[in-house]
């Protein structure tokens, strides 16, 4: 009963709500959430993360300006899961920097395999805000993308709406935006108005 009231109150924690019901149900998301959290270190090391690139249409033209990357994990024991599943657990066990550049890393590589074709489209990638607060992001970015000879132009980085920042944290994800907008890096906001 104590393990299930524990449960019970890390669920509500996670869905920041004042108390959580404990149920067959639910505790199986729970410890389905847990199981994925030890393993996320893993995950990345052994590269099962692969992407899928969701196509930017232009409304006027209708024709494909770009993709958002979107990660995928191949677990060998949960399936193909979404980031709901394991963004969370990302996040949670402090990987967020890791895993961004990780994925931020195999676009690149992707995009240099076909430069011919894959230079004509601009590739969305998000970025947790804990990412872009990291004093050395641009350059980063800049080394990952110089390394496999993308072009600037290719490159939009999303700013996930992920928490808020305090000033120097804001001071110094400011400065990284500016710098990756001075190489001709587009900075967008990820689900612009919504909230």
């Amino acid at each position: 009963a104590l393990s299930r009231a524990k449960q019970a109150c890390s669920m509500a924690e996670d869905k920041d709500v004042l108390y959580c019901q404990w149920d067959s149900s639910n505790g199986k998301e729970f410890e389905r959430k847990i199981k994925i959290e030890n393993n996320i270190q893993s995950e990345i090391d052994n590269n099962r993360f692969f992407l899928e690139y969701q196509p930017i249409i232009d409304a006027k033209t209708n024709k494909i300006v770009g993709a958002e990357v979107l990660s995928r994990l191949n677990s060998p024991t949960e399936g193909i899961l979404t980031p709901k599943y394991f963004l969370s657990a990302v996040n949670n066990v402090g990987l967020s920097g890791k895993f961004d550049y990780y994925t931020f890393e195999k676009n690149c590589k992707w995009i240099s395999n076909d430069k011919a074709n894959r230079f004509k489209y601009v590739y969305t990638i998000n970025f947790s805000r804990n990412t872009l607060c990291d004093p050395d992001l641009a350059d980063n970015i800049i080394e990952i993308a110089e390394r496999y000879g993308i072009d600037y132009s290719c490159i939009a980085v999303e700013i996930l709406e992920d928490k808020s920042l305090g000033d120097d944290e804001r001071s110094v994800m400011i400065g990284n935006l500016k710098r990756l907008k001075d190489k001709g890096i587009l900075i967008l906001l990820d689900d612009f108005g919504k909230g």
